[in-house]
């Protein structure tokens, strides 16, 4: 995590670039994730700097707890077997910040455990006249499924998301760091061998495309009984399968080993890629 914000400074498009991409496209993401070793000053004033918000994980300290003393209780009254849980915000400032920052908790009491499970998440803590400006210059259209995927609307300060909400979009880490897990399995994108930074990151770029690709397949051409086969299931046994051709003057026949995917099945698979083919040529 040292060298994370050098890394990130590559990446992340100029204020012009945003600003004509939310023009064009209606909307544009600037959210970040992270766990508690990207908590540091330098990354946290780069992402404030650059008008990105952000959900990061904080490591608990004495400081932490004492703010929330009292939902370290364990909560009168018999114990359910649903967990109790609870939210709570405030602003705190670490040594090494040079401001105060607002700070999302979640404590959750599960039957059966003496201690709480607890976890600290710092957002970004905008001044009014700042949280003003950002809410200005991203008033933008938001797609219907944005709020679905744990994405707060673009117009609003961190300051205004209720607590509740901020770690359901952290949680979301999660999810994506499985789709990353996924592509490292299936799509080998890590390997990245070139010696210039330019070069690796065009592999990356290719490696992505080959994995959004691979993605659209699964969820548009897919039957709904192996739409759940991750990326190597479906490389091994429907990609990567022996087969043979034998092409006639006026029809093709397809010559596969019977084994992953049977006939029918590959059967219902091609005719659902000839239904996109058509809905394209249709526009």
């Amino acid at each position: 995590s040292s060298a994370v914000c050098r890394f990130i400074v590559r990446l992340l498009p100029s204020r012009g670039v945003r600003d004509s991409h939310s023009t064009w496209t209606g909307f544009w993401v600037a959210h970040h994730r992270g766990d508690s070793a990207f908590a540091g000053p330098k990354l946290l004033r780069l992402l404030e700097k650059e008008g990105y918000r952000y959900a990061i994980r904080l490591k608990t300290n004495a400081v932490l707890e004492r703010k929330i003393a009292p939902l370290l209780k364990r909560p009168v009254g018999r114990p359910s077997h649903k967990p109790k849980v609870f939210y709570r915000s405030f602003h705190y400032r670490a040594g090494s910040w040079e401001c105060a920052r607002r700070v999302v908790v979640r404590v959750a009491w599960h039957a059966g455990e003496f201690f709480p499970r607890v976890g600290f998440i710092v957002t970004r803590a905008v001044r009014k006249w700042m949280a003003h400006r950002v809410a200005l210059t991203l008033r933008v259209r938001w797609p219907p499924h944005a709020e679905r995927e744990g994405y707060p609307r673009a117009n609003r300060s961190n300051l205004k998301w209720h607590a509740k909400k901020v770690v359901h979009f952290y949680n979301r880490r999660g999810t994506a760091e499985q789709w990353i897990k996924e592509g490292k399995n299936a799509m080998k994108w890590t390997k990245l061998s070139c010696r210039r930074f330019k070069d690796n990151a065009a592999r990356l770029h290719l490696f992505a495309l080959a994995y959004n690709l691979a993605n659209s397949l699964r969820q548009l051409a897919l039957p709904r009984s192996i739409r759940s086969w991750n990326l190597t299931t479906l490389c091994e046994k429907l990609v990567k399968i022996g087969g043979k051709v034998v092409a006639h003057s006026k029809y093709v026949i397809f010559q596969l080993a019977e084994v992953a995917v049977p006939r029918k099945l590959f059967g219902a698979i091609l005719e659902r890629i000839g239904r996109l083919r058509l809905a394209c040529a249709s526009g």
